[in-house]
């Protein structure tokens, strides 16, 4: 169009119609040609949605199984962080989420039913509870994903049931005194 000024104005009868043949226009028509990163990530994340529907959606329910005695205020911080990061929905903890006069146990097997993924907080103490094994062993039989957090190096050796090999996630409950965000994953 620079070059052959000719060329700026379509022929008739489009004569005097706006053209978009101008070089920011065509970048609209070849979307491929500067956005080839988002696509490839559009793209991505629909297969994962569509075969780790658990691990890419929105309405996840995530269920936090942790022993009150020393994982309380780990839960709550984690809880916390979990419902802002999915917009104040969508994270069970039974001290929070059951009602007072409700049948507590029967509240947290009908959100775990429900739950797509099981965040398991063990802890030293975490061993030697029934409630956490039982969570555990459901999880397992519906396959639930199992997000296996450690925290303080607590032995797993003597747990009746191990969610996986090893744990995946390692973390010092020292650093939930601030912020999970700020937290840092041992290796």
């Amino acid at each position: 169009m620079e070059k052959n000024p000719e060329c700026r104005r379509p022929p008739e009868p489009v004569s005097n119609k706006q053209s978009f043949d101008v070089s920011c226009r065509n970048e609209n028509r070849n979307p491929m040609k500067n956005n080839m990163k988002a696509i490839a990530q559009i793209f991505a994340r629909k297969i994962i949605a569509q075969t780790l529907s658990p691990l890419y959606r929105d309405e996840v329910l995530y269920f936090i199984s942790h022993r009150r005695i020393d994982g309380e205020h780990i839960a709550a911080k984690l809880a916390d962080e979990l419902r802002h990061l999915t917009r104040e929905r969508n994270v069970y903890r039974d001290v929070v989420n059951v009602e007072v006069g409700d049948d507590a146990q029967k509240d947290i097997d009908k959100n775990l039913a429900m739950s797509d993924v099981l965040i398991f907080l063990q802890t030293k103490e975490a061993q030697n509870s029934p409630y956490i094994m039982k969570e555990l062993c459901y999880a397992l039989i519906y396959d639930i994903p199992i997000l296996w957090i450690q925290i303080d190096n607590a032995s797993y050796s003597n747990m009746e049931i191990h969610p996986g090999e090893h744990p995946m996630l390692h973390y010092r409950s020292f650093l939930y005194n601030s912020s999970i965000g700020n937290s840092k994953k041992e290796g």
